[in-house]
């Protein structure tokens, strides 16, 4: 492995780790979504860099993908917590909506 390469594939350790942290540590909903984003980040960066450290361009066309999918996630989410704080209810991920509890 090249210098460059181990670069990248620390930057998505890192980005990962954080990524994690912001998951394990914060409850509210936006927290969460941008740490599963992170992750996700950090795991294309990864998945590029050894793609282009193979030169195989396979590698890089799943890496779109999955960012792309990253993103239709996001947006799902995002739009389920604007739904939730519409009907009153917190982005706190440890309070439940009224109509939701049994």
């Amino acid at each position: 492995m090249n210098a460059a390469m181990q670069v990248t594939i620390l930057l998505g350790l890192v980005l990962f780790g954080l990524g994690l942290t912001g998951i394990l540590v914060r409850r509210n909903g936006l927290s969460v979504i941008l740490g599963f984003q992170l992750m996700g980040v950090g795991s294309v960066v990864a998945l590029a860099a050894f793609a282009h450290h193979h030169a195989d361009r396979a590698g890089e066309v799943v890496a779109l993908i999955v960012l792309a999918a990253g993103v239709a996630q996001a947006l799902v989410a995002l739009s389920l917590l604007c739904l939730r704080d519409r009907r009153g209810g917190d982005v706190d991920m440890e309070q439940r909506l009224p109509e939701f509890e049994g």
